[in-house]
């Protein structure tokens, strides 16, 4: 049983108690902790737009556009693991849903579909050949067809486009001036950084489509909603001509944060910590932990890996793929395993950036 339940807004600490998934007094709303790097003082924890730029070859001194992609199931063609995509979604239930009950032609079509996205974007950095396009894929996308494009502009003279697959989505957002997505969460993390949000949708299919109701549909209200590559540039020379996002679109944006992510103030992480704090402090069970309880092949395989800066339970032999030097499952999708140099690293960052903002005069009204 589930002792407590942080949840994003009350929207959905609603629904949970509706259906009684979980008591209601274990359900907590708190917002969600990673937009606290897109307003507050950890927003100084991202990396700066200057140093951005530098890092993935781009041209100082241009606008920076990002394309973020989520042609989630053309990896399961492009890998050959369509039996496993269709087993999967039996698994999880999802196939029990009419749109998802075939998985295969979903799969085929964002293929299609990501293909005649690129090829628009060809045009745009034709086009637009003093603004640097950057291309930023869903985690669980494989890239190849992404390091064929980024190729076949290399080999065009195009030096406007750069195919970024490690960062961080604030660290991206902190460096561009225009979003374009497709019904996607990174649209709303523009809105917080102030950032254009352009949601450009050319094909419906499966979930992918105008019609569906929920979250995605109702943040449209806060994008420019484009169909076609005419208005796509229209939108893009808007705003790379110093047009602002509207008022009305401002306010819709504040409505929806408000109705699915309760609060975007920074102070989200402290929310969490403060409810899970209280929990353990009122909590009367104890963790009791000895390394005799575990065997010697544990405690040698512990040690080896906190050696490495590896997860501890992490097997020894490791069967994981590597893909440009970061790590992937066997279907190509990055591996999101934290590990002690990650938590070193932004540790170092959050403190600098919470120091930064102690030491930063009050303004008084």
């Amino acid at each position: 049983m589930v002792d407590l339940w942080l949840t994003w807004s009350d929207t959905v600490r609603e629904a949970m108690v509706q259906h009684g998934v979980i008591p209601p007094e274990r359900v907590r709303v708190a917002g969600a902790p990673r937009f606290d790097f897109y307003t507050g003082p950890l927003r100084a924890a991202t990396t700066p737009r200057e140093s951005f730029v530098r890092k993935h070859g781009l041209v100082p001194g241009r606008p920076n556009l990002c394309w973020a992609t989520n042609f989630v199931l053309a990896r399961h063609i492009r890998t050959n693991t369509l039996d496993f995509l269709i087993q999967d979604f039996r698994d999880l239930g999802i196939s029990q849903l009419p749109v998802y009950s075939d998985p295969v032609p979903l799969a085929k079509r964002d293929v299609e579909v990501r293909l005649e996205t690129l090829a628009i974007l060809k045009k745009l950095c034709r086009r637009f050949h003093r603004v640097n396009f950057i291309i930023k894929p869903h985690p669980h996308e494989e890239i190849g067809d992404y390091e064929v494009f980024v190729s076949g502009c290399r080999a065009e003279g195009l030096d406007n486009v750069a195919l970024v697959t490690e960062e961080y989505i604030w660290d991206v957002l902190n460096a561009v001036d225009i979003h374009i997505h497709r019904l996607c969460t990174t649209g709303v993390e523009a809105w917080l950084m102030g950032v254009p949000s352009i949601n450009f949708h050319t094909a419906s299919y499966g979930a992918w489509t105008l019609d569906v109701k929920g979250p995605a549909r109702e943040a449209l209200g806060g994008d420019d909603l484009v169909t076609d590559e005419d208005s796509l540039v229209e939108r893009i020379e808007f705003y790379l001509g110093g047009g602002r996002v509207n008022a009305e679109k401002l306010a819709c944006q504040k409505n929806y944060v408000q109705r699915w992510f309760y609060r975007a103030d920074g102070l989200s992480s402290l929310r969490c910590a403060e409810q899970i704090a209280t929990l353990l402090q009122t909590s009367h069970a104890s963790l009791k932990f000895r390394l005799s309880l575990l065997g010697p092949r544990a405690i040698a395989r512990m040690l080896i890996n906190r050696t490495l800066g590896r997860p501890l339970e992490a097997p020894i032999r490791s069967r994981t793929k590597y893909q440009n030097g970061v790590p992937v499952d066997f279907l190509g999708q990055r591996d999101k395993s934290v590990q002690q140099s990650d938590v070193a690293l932004w540790t170092a960052k959050i403190r600098a950036a919470l120091a930064r903002a102690e030491k930063r005069p009050e303004i008084h009204a």
